[in-house]
């Protein structure tokens, strides 16, 4: 007998592209309406057939500009691109320099003192607050421009994808209930971010472990064991670490009444992201997602260095090996020392970057683990992430029921005036029933935005694990748009600062 498939499947919804104007953009109807103009112009002027074909040929390039995508992108999504990027290019091309090379030590009182801190765009307006927590520090981002705070955790998760489907979804479920207790009316998070990123790994690890537990009485000469000491020196270059983050995010206007209760102003604001982070991380672990803890201040700043330079990671965690005092990386450090912008790739220190945005997720329903292809069966360097904005209740309450208020409306309208529902419109009202549906249940609402960040310590290897993650996500769905012109800015959206989300 056929077996059926079981397994429960998830449907993403889709951006709604349809707005006053139809599947028209504001800025593409203003392009055609100027080029109207611009063609009676041409045809008062004139006033022959040599005006009527220059006016033809002119409707005609528009029209094709404004509607055929270039590279994923029409004219009007271009063009504020290109003139950004204008406006930028001789700065990012120029690249940053950090003065830390040049600016010496000073001794203060016997004691040697690093420079201030030096940090490039991604990082400007930035500072790492040091904050007590329990019997040690813990780590907290302060982004003085927007009024942010920001804290870290570091997370493991088990064998998710070898995991029986039943458990998958039950892990799945609970995680489900975790953002939902984000999205409550009074939550203090702003933001949520969760990173799975791979990173380059020497062969220490596997040569201490072979150290360690081969047996002392095989010499080293013998040929076992310097077979298994030319597969190591093989495994090396490609051997990688996956490193799992999670990253919330609060501001005065989200912690709200509930700082006062834990003093004024900045402390506050701390002490309610801290409490937050305690709860959402008791949450997820229900999910099977175990933490690790909230990073410190030198544990923050290296995950942020090692966004930028991962080849480097080697040698800073050999340095922690042989002074403890100097493991991790000092606050003042976490940016490159150097780095240069290019329209389709971004470099700093000893690596080549190249920004993905996630325009679409997969249009058919999908399985739990239907991100394996993209996390786990790659050999590239890179980094995934999802920011998410949790939508008040009451807030996504009154969107769901407007929504379905409104298609319905829509489908009585369209009967009584004899059209046929599209399947488009079908697809539409089924989401608007589903969210509806889910938020009666208990889950959450989020606004969110996903970035794939490809890496390689050369332009063409960069190249090559762009090109590696394009078809990964091709086999499951996920639509990429390579954001040229703007590596530079995007690179932060791979980082752990809850970045990458309007307003």
């Amino acid at each position: 007998m056929a077996e059926f498939d079981t397994r429960r499947r998830y449907q993403f919804d889709q951006r709604e592209e349809i707005g006053a104007l139809g599947t028209f953009r504001p800025a593409q109807a203003a392009i055609l309406g100027l080029a109207a103009v611009v063609v009676l112009a041409t045809l008062y002027v004139t006033r022959n057939v040599i005006g009527l074909v220059i006016a033809g040929v002119q409707l005609v390039a528009v029209g094709a500009a404004v509607t055929v995508p270039l590279r994923g992108r029409k004219l009007d999504e271009w063009a504020p691109i290109w003139t950004n990027w204008l406006l930028r290019r001789r700065a990012v091309e120029a690249g940053y320099r950090s003065r830390f090379p040049t600016a010496g030590i000073r001794v203060v009182s016997g004691e040697a003192k690093d420079p201030a801190a030096c940090l490039p765009v991604q990082l400007r307006d930035l500072d790492m607050l040091e904050v007590e927590y329990g019997r040690g520090q813990v780590g907290v981002i302060r982004d003085s421009a927007k009024g942010t705070y920001t804290a870290l955790v570091k997370v493991r998760v088990g064998s998710f994808g070898f995991r029986d489907h039943r458990e998958q979804e039950k892990q799945l479920e609970a995680y489900g209930l975790a953002l939902a207790s984000a999205s409550q009316d009074g939550s203090a998070i702003r933001r949520i971010q969760w990173i799975e990123r791979t990173l380059p790994q020497g062969g220490d690890e596997l040569a201490a472990y072979l150290q360690r537990e081969r047996d002392e009485h095989v010499p080293l000469e013998s040929d076992a064991v310097r077979s298994y000491i030319e597969l190591i020196e093989e495994a090396a270059p490609t051997a990688q670490e996956h490193e799992i983050l999670l990253a919330l995010q609060a501001d005065a206007k989200s912690a709200g009444r509930e700082a006062r209760r834990y003093g004024k102003g900045e402390e506050g604001y701390v002490k309610v992201l801290l409490s937050e982070v305690e709860s959402f991380a008791e949450n997820i672990g229900r999910a099977g997602v175990v933490p690790i803890g909230i990073l410190t201040p030198r544990q923050y700043a290296r995950s942020i260095r090692d966004g930028f330079d991962p080849w480097g990671r080697e040698t800073r965690q050999r340095l922690g090996v042989i002074d403890p005092s100097r493991a991790d990386v000092a606050p003042e450090r976490m940016g490159p020392l150097a780095d240069q912008g290019a329209w389709n790739h971004y470099r700093s220190d000893g690596a080549v970057h190249i920004a993905y945005w996630i325009a679409s997720w997969p249009r058919i329903q999908v399985h739990a683990s239907f991100l394996m292809p993209l996390l786990m069966q790659s050999q590239a360097v890179r980094a995934m992430s999802v920011v998410m904005a949790p939508i008040p209740f009451s807030v996504a309450t009154r969107r769901a029921e407007y929504r379905q208020t409104a298609e319905d409306a829509d489908e009585v309208q369209r009967t009584k005036q004899g059209f046929s529902s599209t399947a488009r419109v079908r697809n539409r009202k089924r989401a608007a029933t589903r969210k509806d549906e889910e938020l009666a249940v208990g889950h959450g609402e989020m606004r969110f935005a996903g970035y794939v960040i490809a890496s390689g310590p050369t332009l063409d290897r960069a190249e090559e694990a762009a090109l590696t993650m394009e078809r990964s996500a091709m086999r499951i769905g996920l639509e990429l748009q390579r954001l040229d012109g703007e590596h530079d800015i995007a690179v932060a959206f791979g980082l752990p600062l809850c970045r990458g989300l309007a307003k």
